[in-house]
């Protein structure tokens, strides 16, 4: 009879591990002096990297790092997040104090450069994302917070239902859900008694402190952020600014998050898709169902907020596109599961490896196992007003333009042959990257020509792990740590975080965001509309 150890290291590293959470890889560890040896590998940090801290930034090769420790700077509860750009609605998740005055506008107050969120210190925030009108913080223990007066407009958009979810009236909440979580004394900027009327709302206590996680430890000694144990609740400062979003009964561990325009999705340890959206009356999530997806015989490897609809990837299945849900029903609601069915498409032809992907306004990129770059165009808002029997769903194609510069680049080359390996997106703008480090920049508009991609010299050959964008910014995380701006500062709202600038000024060269504090280095970064955020590290050089 053959056992687990018998299998040997490729099998258990490349074929079994991918299917367990990061706790039940650290606990296998722990069984025997042989899987120590085998999952304390290079390879299997990379693999702990990806699922504990998602895809933000995704990590690229397997053998370029020390995944040991860039594992480590993301695991420490001395990695603080910082929040700059546009405050309207205080999405930054502080108030104004301490600001310039130049930076003041008649309809907003811009932050020119990273200021430090203090509700997050001594918490490890493994996800950090931003949507139209707000940030989304995920921490170590599967919690959810976001930043400002609201995520959504009041408007229904896809991918929300037609109407709003089930609500009982007000007296029937109070009475059934509030368990002494409405505050009494309702105070902060206009408009933050409309947040917090929902009882789903809850108050960020008192924090604690915690060790910091060093990982050069034993393996039996990193269970603090392997084995999931819960942190310290958040501070009370600023509670103000940072409210918690709420799951619905028997629901997982959140692992990954997204955000679109108006609306966030997670992923849990269950596999489970959940949805907060201009649907949803308060904080509390909606569970998605795909039906006709065989979930037992497949999972769910990523999730994709775009503009106006998302996109998941079932393995060995296909991507998934959704536009829109049923609404929660009364009986959902009130039994607590708060499911409703996803209004989908599967993308023709994707049921093979899919490298990555992203979901933008109307359409879908992502690249095939080939390393060649498709999209995949719905209307959206269309296919949510129509009946499903109606739709035609049309293929994918080549973005030729993109496909042409990779094969030109690969003659030049001669002996390697470079594939694209990652995509990243906001809106109508895209980052292509390939796996011999050079980054191509793109817009919906290239898409549907065979225009060339823009290749930005300051970006080629510099090991750019990540980019972000907003509407018109753009943000590069270098593999040292470095942050690089450049694009459209709108309005003077500070959103590239290199100190005031004029108004409407365009940066057309990357420029170098001073950090924070010397000596360190960025971990994390994201970028929607007119604001920007990352995680950053102060690293002692002599150690």
């Amino acid at each position: 009879m053959i056992g687990l150890s018998d299998l040997g290291e490729d099998v258990i590293v490349w074929n079994i591990a991918p299917y367990l959470e990061a706790s039940d890889i650290f606990s296998l560890s722990l069984t025997s002096k042989q899987f120590r040896s085998i999952l304390t590998t290079n390879e299997t940090y990379h693999l702990l990297y990806r699922k504990k801290f998602s895809s933000n930034p995704a990590p690229l090769s397997v053998s370029k790092y020390h995944w040991d420790q860039l594992f480590a700077l993301r695991a420490s509860t001395d990695a603080n997040v910082y929040t700059w750009g546009c405050n309207t609605w205080w999405r930054l998740g502080h108030d104004n104090s301490g600001e310039s005055s130049s930076m003041q506008h008649s309809s907003f107050i811009g932050q020119s450069v990273p200021r430090l969120l203090k509700a997050f210190n001594n918490s490890i925030v493994t996800d950090i994302s931003s949507g139209g009108f707000s940030f989304q913080f995920l921490t170590n223990n599967g919690d959810l917070y976001w930043s400002g007066q609201r995520w959504h407009m009041d408007s229904l958009s896809p991918p929300a239902p037609k109407g709003k979810d089930y609500e009982p009236p007000i007296t029937s909440r109070n009475n059934i859900r509030h368990h002494g979580n409405r505050r009494a004394n309702l105070f902060g900027p206009p408009g933050i008694r409309q947040r917090v009327a929902h009882d789903t709302f809850i108050p960020v206590p008192q924090i604690h402190s915690e060790t910091p996680v060093n990982l050069r430890r034993p393996p039996e000694e990193q269970n603090n952020v392997l084995n999931s144990n819960p942190q310290p609740p958040l501070i009370e400062k600023e509670n103000r600014y940072i409210g918690k979003l709420q799951l619905p009964k028997n629901a997982g561990k959140l692992v990954s998050i997204s955000s679109g325009r108006e609306h966030i999705i997670g992923l849990d340890t269950n596999g489970d898709i959940f949805t907060w959206d201009s649907g949803c009356p308060g904080t509390l999530g909606v569970r998605l169902q795909f039906p006709n997806v065989p979930k037992s015989t497949t999972f769910v490897s990523k999730v994709s907020a775009g503009w106006n609809l998302s996109v998941c990837h079932f393995v060995g299945f296909g991507l998934v596109a959704w536009y829109g849900r049923d609404n929660v029903t009364e009986l959902s609601y009130k039994d607590g599961s708060m499911i409703a069915n996803a209004h989908y498409v599967v993308i023709p032809g994707t049921a093979g490896h899919i490298i990555d992907f992203m979901a933008g306004e109307d359409y879908i990129i992502f690249i095939k196992s080939s390393g060649l770059l498709f999209r995949f165009d719905i209307d959206a808002r269309a296919f949510s007003e129509q009946h499903e029997e109606r739709l035609n769903v049309d293929h994918p194609y080549q973005v030729l333009g993109f496909n042409r510069w990779l094969a030109r680049h690969n003659e030049e080359l001669v002996i390697h042959g470079a594939k694209f390996s990652k995509i990243t997106g906001c809106y109508n703008n895209v980052a292509v990257f390939t796996d011999d480090s050079m980054v191509l920049i793109g817009h919906r508009g290239l898409f549907d020509s065979e225009s060339e991609p823009e290749i930005i010299p300051e970006l080629q050959k510099r090991n750019i792990r990540h980019v972000v964008m907003g509407d018109y910014h753009y943000l590069a995380l270098t593999d040292e740590g470095d942050l690089l701006a450049w694009g459209r500062e709108s309005q003077r709202c500070g959103c590239l975080g290199v100190g005031p600038l004029g108004t409407d000024e365009v940066v057309s060269v990357p420029r170098l965001v001073e950090p924070p504090r010397p000596n360190g280095r960025w971990l994390a970064v994201t970028a929607a509309g007119w604001h920007s955020g990352g995680i950053f590290i102060e690293v002692d050089e002599n150690k």
